[in-house]
């Protein structure tokens, strides 16, 4: 008897998962970044909308929509490796991983280059229902060219996402945290959020993918940057 309890076969989604990953650590060298975000203006503007009964959006909502124009930037994390090509993709699909009983399921935002930000809320909340319902169908998980991952739910601060193979960059995002910070000489407590960017690093080195890191925390830091107001 060598004291196991149970054994438990890897099989259907799961055992697809288990080979994807597998596959790609081992043939992916992977590099994570990671920096600190301040989320405070991000958090009233979420907050004034829900005081003013306006349509509910979620910080991964921004956080997507923060990336599709950090990607047009650099169009570089925006491709697929695939034979020894680098090959850039003019549409940006992001995928969001969402966790289900059966495993992690990557759904895809298309289009995101030509896409509004109410457009984004309401399809990334139809995607994510048809996943809780299992009526998910195999065109909405394919084609990605960016993915997004949060465990910042979980408590999580700080991870190593692993990419999502043929893509070259994945987005890890974590908790947001009341921390204190210095601000004009004074220590104040604002909302930090971590962003951790996996990417390949056959595809680029650190600059570029630090570069890309930056405008999304820049994006985020001043949301009238990107976003046009009334929201909806």
């Amino acid at each position: 008897m060598d004291g196991s309890k149970k054994v438990i076969p890897i099989s259907g989604i799961r055992e697809i998962i288990a080979q994807r990953v597998f596959k790609s650590y081992h043939e992916i060298p992977h590099v994570t970044l990671s920096l600190e975000v301040d989320v405070k203006r991000i958090m009233d503007l979420r907050d004034g909308n829900t005081k003013r009964n306006l349509e509910n959006f979620s910080f991964t909502d921004i956080i997507i929509f923060a990336s599709s124009h950090a990607l047009k930037s650099h169009p570089l994390l925006n491709a697929h490796f695939q034979s020894g090509n680098i090959i850039l993709k003019e549409e940006i699909n992001i995928g969001i991983a969402v966790d289900t009983d059966q495993g992690i399921i990557v759904p895809v935002i298309r289009n995101l280059e030509k896409m509004e930000f109410k457009e984004l809320v309401r399809t990334r909340k139809s995607l994510v229902d048809k996943v809780r319902k299992r009526r998910i169908i195999p065109d909405e998980l394919n084609g990605g060219t960016f993915t997004i991952t949060n465990l910042g739910n979980y408590g999580i601060n700080t991870f190593n996402p692993i990419i999502n193979s043929p893509e070259v960059a994945i987005l890890g995002v974590g908790q947001i945290k009341d921390e204190p910070v210095v601000i004009n000489n004074n220590v104040v407590v604002r909302p930090i959020l971590r962003l951790c960017l996996s990417f390949d690093h056959r595809v680029m080195d650190g600059v570029p993918a630090a570069r890309f890191l930056c405008t999304v925390k820049e994006l985020l830091e001043e949301p009238s940057k990107f976003l046009k107001f009334p929201l909806f």
